[in-house]
């Protein structure tokens, strides 16, 4: 997957508090996805501001959990059964659907999602473990109490990445 200014993202919490990165290329659908961020939620930021910069780190990030994903979602698939859910005859990952990125149920929650020129949170969906990842950004809202009034919050990537300052 190439750094360029075609991806965007949408980042999900589940009622379990499973954090996971759903990167997206214009007109190819869904190309890579990352859980586990409730386990490390200071690297949530660090991913989202990697597939914007010039080093292109996110070649290096550690398989693609989507793969993972699709195949256990789809029961049907086994090892030794053809993975045509998976993969089109190109051999490229064939876009989830919104019952996929959503656990075929209602318990997940978008809580961000952006592109190369904006991340938006949406705190009121957050959970502990959403709130730990976007904890340094959102500390400016939050009232004496921490308490978030706002619905989503808008920031300017090229702030975040460091591109302007």
């Amino acid at each position: 997957m190439e750094t360029t200014s075609n991806l965007s993202y949408k980042v999900t919490e589940n009622n379990g508090g499973g954090i996971s990165l759903w990167v997206f290329d214009d007109g190819k659908g869904n190309q890579f996805a990352h859980t586990s961020y409730e386990y490390h939620p200071a690297s949530l930021l660090e991913d989202i501001r990697a597939l914007y910069s010039a080093d292109n780190s996110v070649t290096d990030w550690d398989g693609n959990d989507l793969i993972a994903i699709k195949a256990y979602r789809h029961s049907n698939i086994t090892p030794d059964q053809s993975d045509d859910e998976i993969f089109d005859a190109d051999g490229n990952i064939i876009p989830i659907d919104i019952d996929d990125l959503y656990d075929n149920d209602d318990t997940t929650s978008l809580i961000a999602n952006g592109d190369d020129t904006s991340l938006t949170i949406y705190p009121h969906g957050l959970g502990f473990a959403g709130t730990e990842c976007f904890d340094d950004l959102l500390a400016p809202y939050k009232d004496e109490h921490g308490y978030i009034e706002y619905d989503e919050i808008n920031f300017d990537m090229r702030i975040l990445t460091g591109v302007i300052k």
